[in-house]
């Protein structure tokens, strides 16, 4: 569709004009013409008829093109006969989108018969008429964003952030700006301008207003004229630049005292004034007058001063008017704040607050303005604001880039140095602190809600950052359905536009960015980036400042950004899509996701210490994307599946392991109770949720309470730290019906090991119930335990032929494959683990209930263990699960050369470390050492076998590509 909109859209390719070359000249749109109107609608509509037959093949008499695609190209058809200087025609021919004219059934209704009937007249003026009620869907999501300002404010970080700025020593150089930095969509102009109620505040939104204006969310509208007076001239010096802000803020100041004064005057409380004059700015043009006044001044002071001054020689001229135009605006805001009342405070001291605050969005427009020597203007606009430093004012610059809070302190003009002394320079920490998970509804009650509730798009818009639910609540303020259903159904495109970085997102990945691929693989995935490496830092930027990425913090040194992805619902699912449409748009049946992981652990972005938690992370959620696919059966290339809305848990291990693995893993019963059911029947109803993952910092997670909200947001934890307990645990409802709470919840728990030997079931069982993950005195709920042990490398030990091992309570048939490497079938009876002992707490006296496992060990990582490891992608996952050290990267890779960097002893290992002591055991090679540990494995599991009470059956399935390619 998109290759559609451009072919059809881009009035100034050489087709459309040779057309209209070709036709009459009464007959251009664009040319007044006074022939008789019949004859020049008559005109009107060849063009479009000309224009139907020239890019799309359709004649009179044809029928259009099938589907909403034949429709949309008629109706651009249609526009292209507008009135060249008509703002419609715009609007409508480069703006108006196929999922815009799908909202209108009435308008495709009208085109069809337009086309029967050769006569387009109707539909021209029905678009020329500006109260026609054909609207872009931006210009709906505009307005309901207007509404949504006028909503109170939720929660109090308005407050929070007055009271920072408050406690911030500001008598120190550079000390009076701050920067909040955070990214799109997360509520910072609202912040301020809701702080506007608290202390006199003077707004200006430096958002450039381009072509695409019909498509921009921005609000307020951006002070246009304030942007274009803020950019630098062509050949504009440090000194002339540095002058003219002086002057800026010098008719500012005089200009806002005036208003003040002629409207309200200062005869009010501190908060009074502050709400009074933030409500006059908002009201009818106010704003807009007010800074065209002090644009208007700046120009003809310039021009006065340049004819006062031409008889002295131009370096005295510089000095000179940068002195006098400092003075002269420190002397008028002295003026201002006068006048100002203190804000009122029983804690503080009202000469230690700020009664004036000026805050500048969107101002990383200062770091891409330089003057003639180089300087960016974002230098030299906090070297004039330093001036205002020993006053009750700050300055506030508000940004998605945090390259505009990383500047060195800027020139100044009388230091010998032209740095300002370190020892007087203080930049503030930027703020990051926004709004999250403030929806009004908070906090959500258990028992209220139904799966089906929370994965409307319209509940999982409460999460996360403002943007999306209070662009709902401005649509519902309409009290037009049809708006708020339009407005709904596009939030996810929103995202995935927000998460891009860019208005058309049906692309596939070759045409996306690296730093767009990044973010749609981070926020399923949650990525670790290296720390400390430029690259990583860069990358971290950029994803805050073009693809959703949340700043959590800038340390007051700001040499770097502590940054991720939070848990936001519709963000993920976003990102789904577009992993989709990446993977549609693949010729060959893989992950794309792997060549973009591939691409950064090459590149040295990716950390790699856990990358074997990542390769399970990687399964698991492409095991529960095609399981999702599978269950809503969606229609390829025209819609996109809903990955939010959960999927069978049967489903889910079908998707996950190879088709035989997975059958005996449905029919294998616990390992821990006496004649349990299958995990097919006991979980034949339940479902698993999530699009993305989140990391545990404490155990909190390993709790039914915290699955519970987890399973809400549609999010997995991961807790990489974990030494015994699980290191994933995935969200279970096991009712599908079932209204949500702790009571309704299990989890399936992954243990990922990367070890090159084959570790024991004993030592990989995982226990939830000692980890206090069910509440005592409760009912047995069944769960699942899985150890992905991903890194095995080499055969198995003689007697081993397994791929995946189920723990069960008794023998169900399977089948056990002669081992390649031994040469006959040996079967593995393991212990048999009795019910697992009565728990007890001594704050309760209770007693825990025994909770039904089913214990299954999933060795390697190959297409015969894993359903979504095709064959060309084992080698790049080998290739992200081999071992790594610096020695990967030594000049010299032959073993010699290796051996003697190992003697200087950068670790102590076998073989390397221990040259200097005769020791077989510790100067052993790396493969002896296998062969060892593999031996004591076998002695080991047949000491368990001899002193088994009870048989234990681990199905067994040969696997001759456990060896991992390097």
């Amino acid at each position: 569709m998109s290759s559609l909109k451009r072919r059809l859209s881009n009035e100034l390719t050489d087709g459309v004009q040779h057309t209209r070359h070709k036709l009459n000249g009464a007959m251009s749109p664009g040319r007044p013409s006074d022939i008789d109107p019949p004859t020049r609608t008559r005109n009107l509509d060849n063009f479009v008829i000309t224009i139907m037959k020239a890019f799309n093949g359709v004649r009179p008499g044809d029928p259009l093109r099938a589907g909403i695609d034949g429709i949309y190209e008629l109706f651009s058809a249609i526009a292209q006969s507008l009135p060249l200087e008509s703002r419609s025609r715009v609007k409508y021919l480069l703006y108006f989108d196929v999922k815009d004219v799908a909202r209108y059934p009435d308008l495709q209704a009208d085109l069809l018969q337009a086309w029967r009937d050769q006569s387009f007249d109707s539909i021209r003026q029905r678009l020329l008429d500006g109260n026609n009620n054909i609207r872009l869907a931006s210009e709906i999501k505009v307005t309901a964003i207007q509404r949504a300002w006028q909503e109170p404010y939720m929660r109090y970080w308005h407050q929070v952030m007055y009271d920072n700025i408050n406690n911030m020593a500001r008598n120190m150089d550079y000390s009076n700006t701050v920067s909040i930095i955070q990214s799109a969509g997360t509520g910072k102009s609202r912040m301020v301008d809701e702080m506007a109620k608290l202390v006199f505040t003077i707004p200006f939104n430096l958002h450039l207003r381009d072509k695409s204006a019909f498509m921009s969310l921005v609000y307020p509208p951006p002070d246009e004229e304030v942007r274009n007076y803020f950019e630098t001239r062509p050949k504009e010096t440090y000194g002339q630049y540095r002058t003219r802000i002086y002057a800026f803020f010098k008719y500012l100041f005089i200009e806002v005292w005036t208003a003040v004064n002629a409207s309200f005057g200062f005869g009010h409380s501190h908060r009074d004034l502050a709400q009074l004059w933030r409500n006059y700015l908002q009201l009818s043009d106010n704003r807009e007058k007010l800074y065209r006044s002090v644009i208007d001044r700046c120009k003809e002071a310039s021009t006065v001063r340049t004819r006062s001054m031409s008889y002295i020689p131009p370096v005295f001229i510089i000095l000179q008017e940068v002195h006098y135009a400092a003075h002269e605006a420190i002397q008028e805001l002295e003026k201002l704040l006068a006048c100002i009342p203190d804000v009122e405070s029983a804690v503080r001291a009202p000469d230690t607050l700020v009664k004036l605050v000026l805050y500048f969005d969107d101002s990383q427009m200062f770091a891409q303005e330089h003057v003639a020597e180089g300087e960016d203007s974002y230098s030299i606009f906090l070297s004039c604001f330093n001036s205002f430093r020993l006053h009750n004012v700050i300055g506030i610059l508000i940004s998605t880039h945090s390259h505009i809070s990383y500047a060195d302190p800027p020139k100044e003009p009388y230091c010998s140095s032209g740095r300002a002394p370190l020892n007087y320079t203080k930049f503030q920490a930027p703020i990051t602190e926004t709004a999250f998970d403030c929806h009004p509804s908070f906090p959500l009650k258990p028992g209220q809600y139904t799966l089906s509730d929370v994965a409307s798009v319209e509940f999982m818009a409460r999460f996360g950052r403002p943007l999306f639910w209070s662009l709902l609540n401005g649509a519902r303020l309409s009290n037009n359905p049809d708006e708020y259903d339009m407005v709904c159904h596009s939030l996810v495109d929103l995202a995935r536009e927000k998460l891009l970085g860019r208005h058309n997102v049906d692309l596939d990945r070759d045409k996306v960015s690296r730093s767009g691929q990044i973010a749609i693989a981070d926020v399923r995935l949650l990525l670790d980036f290296v720390e400390g490496l430029n690259d990583s830092h860069q990358m971290g930027v950029a994803l805050v400042n073009k693809h959703l990425r949340t700043a959590w913090s800038i340390p007051s040194h700001r040499r770097y950004m502590i940054s991720g992805y939070p848990s936001e619902p519709i963000i993920a699912e976003a990102a789904a899509r577009q992993m989709h449409l990446f993977r549609r748009e693949t010729p060959q049946p893989q992950a794309p996701v792997l060549d973009i992981l591939r691409r950064e652990v090459a590149g040295g972005l990716l950390d790699l210490d856990d990358l074997d938690k990542l390769v399970a992370r990687t399964l698991l959620m492409e095991a529960y994307d095609r399981a999702i696919e599978r269950e809503q059966g969606f229609e390829p290339g025209v819609t996109y599946p809903f990955y939010s809305q959960g999927c069978s848990v049967i489903t889910f291990i079908e998707e996950l392991f190879h088709e035989d693995t997975a059958r005996e893993i449905l029919d294998s019963v616990p390992d821990n109770v006496v004649a349990g059911e299958s995990l097919r029947e006991a979980f034949k109803d339940a479902v698993v949720r999530f699009t993305h993952f989140v990391k545990l910092d404490d155990d909190s997670g390993v709790s039914t309470n915290a699955v519970f909200a987890a399973f809400i947001k549609c999010v997995a934890f991961m807790d990489s730290h974990s030494q015994q307990g699980a290191h994933i645990v995935i969200p279970i409802l096991l009712r599908r019906d079932a209204l949500l709470s702790e009571k309704a919840t299990s989890g399936l728990f992954v243990q990922v090991i990367r070890r090159r030997r084959m570790c024991s079931p004993a030592e990989l069982k995982i226990e939830p119930q000692d980890l206090g993950f069910f509440p005592l005195k409760d009912e047995a709920r069944p769960y699942i335990g899985m150890t992905m042990e991903l890194g095995v490398k080499g055969k198995p030990p003689v007697g081993v032929t397994t791929e995946v091992r189920i723990l069960t309570g008794r023998r169900v048939h399977g089948t056990t494959v002669n081992s390649t490497a031994a040469g006959v079938a040996i079967g593995f009876d393991e212990a048999f683990e009795k019910p697992s002992p009565p728990l007890t707490s001594t704050a309760h006296d209770a007693i825990s209930a025994v909770h039904p496992r089913y214990t299954l060990i999933a060795y390697g990582c190959s297409n015969n263990v894993y359903k979504g490891v095709q064959k060309g992608d084992e080698h790049t996952y080998g290739y992200l699960l081999s071992p790594r050290n610096f020695l990967e990267e030594h000049g010299r890779l032959d073993k010699d050369s290796h051996l003697f960097v190992l003697r200087q002893q950068p670790f102590w290992s076998r073989g390397g470390g221990y040259q200097w002591v005769k020791d077989e055991m510790l100067n052993e090679s790396g493969e002896e050492s296998l062969k060892r540990d593999e031996r004591m494995l076998v002695i080991q599991d047949e000491q368990m076998a001899e002193h088994a009470p009870d048989e234990e059956l681990c199905m067994e399935v040969d696997d001759d590509n456990l060896d991992r390619p390097d």
